[in-house]
């Protein structure tokens, strides 16, 4: 078994046991990747014919392996369904809050909830010629 060394690592000897475990676990996945009817001749010998018994045992447990998949994509669609719903629950909440900002000036609402004090002093948003909507002088009628 040869295998990539990073630089600054040294390299690994595989004891015997090792790499016989090693090829026996590729060769397990190999042979589940087979057909049940391959699989069975490959395990038994060329001329084996497989019983209905043991081809529908192991049409059943693909079934299962199959089904247990879906229900893992289902719970991985669902995570991904509520990152989803998450994510524009708090696209709409920044929205309102640039609305209301929009609406009632930047300063609207602190975190105890309350309007903050305006200054007199003019911002950098507002002209200095415009005055505060708050101290406009109400002209008579």
């Amino acid at each position: 078994m040869f295998e990539d060394v990073p630089d600054g690592e040294t390299s690994r000897v595989w004891t015997r046991e090792e790499a016989d475990a090693w090829d026996a676990l590729a060769e397990d996945d190999r042979r589940a990747q087979l057909p049940p009817d391959e699989r069975y001749r490959e395990q038994f010998g060329p001329h084996a014919v497989p019983d209905k018994a043991w081809l529908a045992a192991a049409l059943t447990e693909d079934a299962a392996v199959y089904t247990q998949d879906l229900a893992v994509q289902a719970d991985r669609m669902r995570i991904l369904a509520d990152a989803h719903r998450i994510a524009a629950l708090l696209t709409a909440y920044e929205r309102s809050l640039i609305d209301l900002a929009h609406r009632f000036g930047a300063a609207y609402g602190t975190r105890a909830g309350s309007v903050r004090r305006r200054s007199s002093a003019p911002s950098a948003s507002r002209p200095a010629h415009i005055p505060p909507p708050w101290r406009a002088k109400s002209t008579p009628a």
